[in-house]
């Protein structure tokens, strides 16, 4: 039996590869090691995730995997593998983006208005109403800067539209243009 326990734990460590996963950079070889679920792509790519993690911050994923981890199939966390749960309509940056965002629980200080897009996009999908909160505040404010930048603009275009037209109707007026 222990032997089957651990060439379980041993297809586990190969199925999730938690190199190079963008949001599980910074924390402990322990802590990735512990990813016990796969996010699959429509593409087939598979990213690794908490089961703690996508429940504590979704309803929805909470739902999925509660019906998993509660079925009479399941066995101890430790020994089974991962849960599969698919992401459709969904790129890889989308996910990872999305991945990023719930890991660190905040809106990220390089955050642009196509990973706020992104985000709000899964958040939606998965009821993750921080996300929708944060992001929609971030679009909000996106949307106020643009317009006031439009505004100055517009204002100043047409100020020195205006004031060319002034000037070309005093030049061409003048008496010493003859």
């Amino acid at each position: 039996m222990a032997d089957t326990i651990a060439a379980v734990r041993g297809l586990v460590k190969d199925v999730i590869s938690t190199e190079n996963v963008p949001h599980l950079k910074g924390f402990t070889s322990l802590f990735k090691d512990q990813t016990d679920v796969l996010l699959v792509l429509d593409t087939k790519e598979e990213l690794p995730a908490h089961a703690l993690y996508l429940s504590a911050n979704s309803s929805v994923f909470s739902g999925m995997l509660e019906e998993h981890f509660t079925s009479t199939a399941c066995i101890c966390a430790k020994d089974k593998l991962p849960v599969k749960i698919p992401l459709p309509d969904c790129s890889v940056q989308e996910a990872e983006t999305f991945l990023c965002y719930l890991y660190r629980k905040y809106a990220d200080p390089q955050l642009t208005t196509d990973s706020a897009k992104s985000i709000v996009k899964l958040a939606h999908k998965f009821d993750v109403g921080v996300a929708l909160q944060q992001c929609d505040e971030f679009l909000a404010q996106q949307a106020a800067i643009e317009t006031t930048l439009r505004t100055t603009y517009t204002s100043s275009g047409l100020y020195l539209y205006n004031s060319i037209l002034w000037v070309s109707a005093l030049l061409s007026s003048s008496p010493d243009r003859a």
